[in-house]
This record gives C-alpha cells, structure tokens and sequence, in this order.
C-alpha cells in the first residue's frame, strides 16, 4: 500500500517571475571583445541548491545562450576555473546583477537583504559597491592600481590563504 503525506512537499526556492524577467533584460555578463555573446539573454540560477534541485530566482544572473551553455558545460571561458574559482565567479556574478536591479529600481535594499545571501556572497556584493565608490572593506581609500583591496587587506588574505592550506595540505613527514 502506497501511504500519501499528510502535507504536500514545499519547495523552499523563492520564485520571483519579474526579477527573472528585469534579470533578461541585463546584458551577458561575460560581453566583452575577448568573447563573442551569440542568442537571447537567458536568467542563469546560480545559487546554492542541493542535488536535483534549482536555486532560487534571485540568484539568477544574465548571460547569453553561449555563455550560459559554456557554463554547463564547463568549457570556453569557464575551462580554466577550478571549484574555488567557479565559487568565487559566482559570488561576483549574483552581487553584480543585483546591485545592477537594484540601481535600476527593481529591488529595494530591504529586499536586497532579504535575499537569504550566504556571508560570502553578501561580503562579494559589499566588496564590489565598495570599489565602485573607491574603497576597501576596511575603510581605506583605495588606488586604481590597487583593486578591490589596500596593501594590508590583501596581505592578511595572503596570510589567511597561506594558514589554511597548511591546515588543510600539513608537510608529508619522510622516513
């Protein structure tokens, strides 16, 4: 005998059908003269998920049906990424595409913190509005030749890197 739940499953994916659509109407991400964008602007989810699963609607960024297929495929301009790598574009990518809507008006910044953003990709959004006003997360006004970091922000980075892969990889002991 097949038992039936009680209560039906509920997604807990957020579907937004007019972010998606103001999300379109964005150019690709990745059009620059290196690359060449070819279709229609596709709303590309890239937010965490689980297996099966489809991220939420405000995760979507806007990339070109090349770019997006490039992406699935792991090919052209995402070939070189790693794991890491990949996280990190994707992080960029959702904070760029959302700070863009919501200069265009289509979001507010209550709804902009209410996204369910993880820490990185709310540190990722700060990060980027913060270089485009010319400063660093610590306060710093930053060069044109320095990035999106100062001197002693990018050096704790370093340092910070450098800690964790020797927690996580420590020296093979020889006998």
């Amino acid at each position: 005998m097949i038992r039936r739940r009680s209560t039906p499953r509920r997604s807990s994916r957020v579907r937004d059908s007019a972010y998606m659509a103001a999300v379109r109407t964005l150019s690709c991400l990745l059009a620059s003269s290196r690359s060449t964008c070819d279709g229609a602007i596709e709303a590309d989810h890239l937010g965490a998920r689980g297996l099966g699963q489809k991220a939420s609607d405000r995760t979507c960024v806007p990339l070109c049906t090349v770019h997006h297929g490039e992406r699935h495929a792991a090919s052209g301009a995402f070939r070189e990424l790693d794991q890491a790598a990949m996280r990190r574009w994707k992080e960029w990518a959702i904070g760029v595409t959302q700070l863009a809507l919501l200069h265009r008006g289509v979001i507010d910044r209550r709804t902009l913190r209410g996204l369910g953003l993880t820490a990185a990709e709310r540190q990722a959004a700060r990060r980027a509005r913060l270089a485009r006003a010319g400063r660093c997360l610590c306060g710093a006004t930053l060069l044109p030749e320095w990035g999106i970091r100062c001197p002693e922000c990018r050096a704790a980075a370093v340092r910070q890197r450098r800690r964790d892969q020797r927690r996580d990889h420590p020296p093979s002991e020889t006998t």
